[in-house]
């Protein structure tokens, strides 16, 4: 079970769950849940190469990932 936030959406990727978070206040980032619980948060949303094979080598090492969003990046143009 993943506990979604009201201001929140969640939903799989590669059997990996994300979760989009609206938090005006919070810096936009990008949290990586590891296997063991580990996190690793950085200062953007893209995921880099390294997890990003991780996620669609279905390899186990991601267990969730967590995206924190400005409401202004909904609707930019």
């Amino acid at each position: 079970t993943i506990a979604v936030p009201s201001n929140g959406l969640a939903f799989t990727w590669c059997q990996v769950p994300v979760v989009y978070k609206l938090d005006d206040d919070a810096p936009v980032s990008l949290t990586i849940v590891d296997k063991d619980g580990g996190e690793m948060t950085l200062p953007q949303t893209n995921l880099p190469a390294a997890q990003s094979a991780q996620l669609f080598q279905r390899n186990g090492e991601i267990r969730q990932l967590i995206i924190n969003l400005h409401s202004s990046m909904l609707f930019a143009e």
